[in-house]
């Protein structure tokens, strides 16, 4: 179990103790103590810490949680500046500072020329020159700590000074071997012999209780060797959250040094001190009032976040970035249906909207016939005829192992488009059915089409009945209207995305046998006009029915057999977004977003990103918005909460699924506490499962590949050009569920690399990557063998905000993004190239393709070895 685990691993470390200690002391190779070797010196050693900060980084940063037994070897002799007459007629200000405080030191009564002095700072830096320093006047046993303290960094690990273990969080421990790289010492090597080889053990002294290592344990093999794998998942929050102070120690200085005049800062500092004074410091209840009542988009984002982490200091991870409000939710479909029904579905044990969601969710998986049967009510889905039953396990005749999904719907006939376009007591002939304005455009009015209108446009098409039309045509109002005519008109829909090059389109339009296809002449984006129809007609296509994207001349000259639609629906409450978002280009049309009045908007992390960037959606009112819509990629804290803050602090709904299964499986609800970065609950009828390393659905909070229960509406029935049931279906996600009942998204399970024997996520050395320099746009990490053959190296393929901008040195970026990695992630892992790309390769649905660039680097290395 484990527990058992935890109490035989806890022995390991009990029994690693005095052969670290020794150890430390015996190694004298080019690297600085760690954060653990460092605790444990001064807690069971002879060893004696000066700390050099200055009183503002110790302010900013905090003093390192230390053991009982060594806060007596701990003194503050802090930098101190020069004066400014000074600073003026010295050559290195910083070198002077350090040997001054390196002479004060020598002064100390407690040491001596033989005592082991251990220096703290906050980067290192200056505690090299104090160090050498005192070496020259003859204190011979002196050393640095790695990364110093800077409340963040390595020393995270300085709660590891207590006697606990949690199996949470923990750095790697082989009992059978000391990682190297131990100590930097100036000075002598002492005397003391070393431990027998084979038992040098890294000093483990306790639990990370901040740090950024998940660990897995093998009990059966600890005897032998404690394994662990190491799931490298960074709390993004946690790391945030040790630079920022509470909010109850805030002071009108700390926000003006945002930015903000003395008059704001002062009003900004009333109104956050009544909140605090009424609702305590770090709550939920607090960070809502503040994010209501003080924060708006005009402010420095820096300050929202001060605010937020700042309130969220202590809380622990997930914790909540918008709550629920109980007048609001009734509003929402399921709150609506709870209120009226939820006794009946749930008997006594339903509350509220709010308390009973779970309840419901499970209800949605438990009882199908019930659940769907109700919801197609509610959606007045009309069927041409109707089901026998929702779900039938086991059809007539045939295995349950043979389709394992069961039989949904058995018997129904629906046109999905003739109820998209069926007046009901919910959509009437004038009910606005589409908004949208052209790219371009923003100063003329915003376009509307009603329902009536849509349906006679859709009639318009005249479609006969047939068999497979495709649409290779970006998301605009009339590819809506060609979608709805198609179905309407009995046809299956080939879908072709507007980015794929001809052979793409070639294949699709095979394995489907389309008979025509719907495109466009060009696809503007910004002052670009990228080709559309050429490349349909490199694929071979079919008759083609070609739009112009301007007015009702081509640009082009059709192929013969091919036709145009002239005067076809110019105008299409959707606001529609096209392909413009996958290519990332920052012209999208906020003030369209404004002026339409939106309500929901869809975004991608990406999009957001490039957003937040630029700045552009500065001087816009979001405030109708309410909610957010976010798919397709691993999102960010910190960029979630600066769109959040555009948006007057209104819900990002986090939501995932896969083509390949037929829709969503993993959501957030309005009716559920939402936290960044984060999904709050199964979507409706789904049942989700952590696998564990056995392969075995696991209930603990934990990381794993995601699996899904066999019975999901819309989940796929049949697999084009393979066997649908040879073998288990596999999302390919690897998921992790929290402490708090939220997932979150750790990139897909082959996203993942081999670092001198610790498996790591892409995901996180690019959040990493990404933040390291402000050049930086998007990254890519893949680990790749060299030539020569040998463990993987970790190549970062970076694309830069400006790609023009030929002035950036490549390897000073790589120092970066080591750097940054080591100190942020894993000492032991090293970038050995960066390698600049216009753009990331991106499959369909805007997922990086690293297996793409795995590839290309592999084959470019075997050249050159060539």
């Amino acid at each position: 179990t484990v527990g058992d685990a935890a109490q035989q691993t806890t022995k390991v470390i009990e029994g690693a103790k005095p052969l670290a200690s020794s150890t430390v002391e015996t190694i004298s190779t080019a690297d600085p103590l760690t954060p653990a070797q460092a605790l444990d010196s001064i807690s069971t050693q002879n060893h004696f810490m000066i700390d050099i900060r200055s009183e503002k980084d110790k302010d900013k940063a905090g003093i390192p949680r230390l053991p009982s037994s060594a806060k007596n070897r701990m003194v503050a002799i802090p930098l101190e500046e020069l004066p400014s007459k000074l600073r003026g007629l010295v050559r290195n200000v910083k070198k002077v500072e350090a040997e001054i405080a390196a002479l004060k030191i020598s002064y100390l009564k407690k040491i001596n020329k033989g005592t082991n002095i251990v220096i703290l700072d906050s980067y290192s830096d200056s505690a090299k020159i104090v160090a050498r320093t005192l070496t020259s006047l003859g204190f011979k046993n002196c050393w640095i700590v790695a990364d110093g303290f800077s409340g963040s960094k390595g020393w995270l690990q300085s709660r590891l000074g207590t006697d606990s273990y949690n199996l949470s969080f923990a750095e790697i421990l082989r009992p059978s071997q000391i990682i190297p790289a131990a100590t930097r010492r100036f000075g002598t090597t002492s005397s003391n012999p070393a431990p027998p080889p084979g038992k040098k053990l890294k000093s483990l002294r306790s639990s990370f209780t901040n740090a950024n290592y998940a660990i897995t344990i093998f009990p059966d093999k600890i005897k032998t060797q404690t394994c662990f794998f190491l799931h490298t998942k960074k709390n993004q929050i946690e790391m945030a959250n040790s630079y920022y102070k509470g909010l109850d120690t805030i002071s009108v200085s700390d926000i003006e040094a945002l930015g903000v005049s003395s008059d704001a800062a002062r009003k900004l500092y009333r109104e956050v001190s009544e909140i605090v004074a009424a609702h305590g410091p770090a709550s939920p209840e607090t960070w809502t009032h503040i994010s209501k009542r003080v924060l708006n988009p005009g402010l420095p984002f820096s300050f929202h976040q001060m605010m937020y982490y700042g309130c969220y200091k202590d809380f622990g991870p997930d914790p909540p970035a918008w709550l629920p409000d109980p007048k609001s939710a009734v509003l929402t479909n399921v709150g609506h249906l709870l209120e009226r029904r939820g006794k009946e579905f749930l008997g006594s044990s339903y509350k509220d909207p709010i308390s009973s969601f779970s309840d419901f969710q499970e209800f949605s998986v438990s009882n199908p016939e019930v659940y769907w049967r109700t919801v197609f009510e509610e959606m007045k889905i009309s069927f041409s005829v109707p089901p026998q039953c929702i779900l039938r396990e086991s059809p007539p005749g045939e295995s349950p192992l043979s389709n394992p999904g069961g039989q949904w719907l058995p018997g129904a006939i629906l046109n999905p488009a003739k109820n998209c376009l069926t007046f009901n007591s919910k959509r009437n002939p004038d009910h606005i059915a589409i908004r949208w304005r052209d790219e371009g455009n923003d100063h003329l009015p915003v376009n509307s089409v009603t329902l009536e209108e849509l349906r006679s446009d859709v009639w318009y098409a005249g479609l006969e009945r047939g068999s497979a039309i495709a649409i290779d045509m970006p998301m605009n109002v009339k590819s809506v209207v060609i979608y709805l005519a198609i179905v309407l008109a009995g046809y299956a829909v080939v879908s072709i995305a507007d980015s794929f090059a001809p052979v793409e389109i070639s294949t699709r339009l095979r394995i489907s046998n389309a008979k025509a296809i719907f495109t466009q002449d060009l696809i503007i984006r910004g002052d670009k006009s990228i080709p559309l129809y050429s490349r349909v007609v490199d694929a071979q296509a079919p008759m083609a029915i070609v739009i112009p994207t301007k007015g009702s001349s081509f640009s082009v000259k059709l192929r013969n057999g091919d036709i145009s639609w002239h005067d076809f629906l110019e105008r299409m409450n959707f606001v529609l977004l096209n392909s413009q978002w996958k290519h990332l280009q920052i012209s999208f049309s906020h003030l369209g977003l404004q002026d339409a009045g939106v309500t929901m908007l869809g975004v991608i992390p990406s999009i957001v990103r490039t957003w937040k960037t630029a700045n552009c959606t500065a001087g816009y009112d979001w405030s109708a918005i309410r909610c957010f819509g976010s798919t397709g990629e691993a999102s960010s804290v910190d960029e979630y909460l600066w769109l959040m803050g555009r948006a007057n602090y209104k819900p990002i709904i986090e939501y995932c699924g896969g083509t390949e299964i037929g829709g969503g499986f993993i959501s957030g609800s309005l009716l559920q506490p939402q936290a960044l970065a984060a999904f709050s609950t199964p979507a409706m009828g789904c049942r989700l499962f952590i696998l564990g390393d056995d392969g075995h659905p696991t209930n603990a909070p934990g990381m794993g590949e995601l699996a899904l229960g066999p019975h999901m509406f819309g989940a796929s029935h049949t697999l084009l050009n393979a066997d649908h049931y040879k073998i288990l279906r596999r999302h390919g996600d690897v998921f992790e569920r929290t402490s708090r009942g939220y997932y979150h998204a750790h990139g897909r399970a082959d996203d993942t690399m081999n670092l001198g024997g610790i498996k790591v996520s892409s995901v996180e050395i690019e959040r990493i990557c990404n933040a390291a320099d402000s050049h930086v746009l998007e990254t890519a990490a893949i680990g790749v063998p060299p030539p020569q053959g040998g463990p993987e190296q970790l190549v970062i393929v970076v694309v830069l905000k400006d790609a023009q901008n030929s002035t950036v040195d490549l390897d000073k970026l790589r120092k970066s993004f080591n750097s940054a990695v080591q100190k942020k992630l894993n000492p032991l892992f090293k970038v050995s190239s960066v390698v600049p790309l216009s753009a990331l390769p991106r499959t369909a649905t805007n997922k990086v393709m690293r297996r793409v660039l795995r590839q290309q680097f592999v084959q470019q290395n075997q050249k050159s070895k060539l």
